[in-house]
């Protein structure tokens, strides 16, 4: 899978929604980085590493959550950067169902 791949998949979701949809932070789906790339991340606990594709984040300094795709799943989940890492907070599905749990 690819970083244009990802895209794609978003971008098939996001004709299917409204386009004026943005979450509780004021984020919208135009937000989404223009580049997705993959990361490591760590499941809840902190017991195992996940390769996933971060598509967005909250904030410029990287500060608030991520929005990734697990290309295992083919779903989209939450992310929140810590001192150890990113962190798996949990997979919602599609990327406007991540987009509103933010």
């Amino acid at each position: 899978m690819t970083a244009n791949d990802v895209l794609s998949i978003i971008n098939r979701q996001l004709e299917e929604a409204s386009s004026g949809e943005k979450n509780l932070h004021g984020i919208t789906p135009a937000d989404i980085l223009s580049e997705p790339y993959e990361e490591a991340y760590l499941s809840f606990e902190g017991s195992q590493v996940f390769q996933y594709w971060t598509v967005l984040e909250e904030m410029e300094d990287r500060s608030g959550y991520t929005i990734y795709f697990d290309p295992d799943q083919e779903k989209f989940g939450l992310g929140c950067r810590t001192k150890e890492g990113v962190v798996d907070v949990g997979t919602h599905g599609t990327f406007l169902e991540a987009l509103r749990g933010m």
